[in-house]
């Protein structure tokens, strides 16, 4: 075999070879390309999530209790009956 023969078949194989670690690394980059877009979703997804337990925490933390309410009508009963007693005593 000559010499010429010789490097045309190395450079065949050479090209052959490339080629399919192109398209190897092609599949690779396409599934990581995927991957990616399905994290970032993801990520999206978790951050509107939290946003919403932060803001139900929120308005959790912000609105008065059930005993807090108690305790508002009960100052405003207590205040109003002052206020019926004083009335009471101006009026005798």
């Amino acid at each position: 075999m000559l010499q010429a023969e010789r490097d045309k078949i190395q450079s065949d194989d050479l090209m052959t070879r490339a080629g399919v670690e192109m398209s190897s690394l092609d599949r690779s980059l396409s599934r990581l390309e995927q991957e990616n877009l399905e994290l970032r979703q993801r990520v999206q997804t978790l951050q509107t999530q939290l946003s919403q337990t932060d803001n139900d925490h929120t308005r959790r933390s912000v609105a008065p209790t059930d005993v807090t309410n108690a305790q508002i009508k009960i100052k405003k009963t207590l205040k109003m009956y002052k206020n019926v007693e004083k009335m009471k005593k101006n009026v005798s």
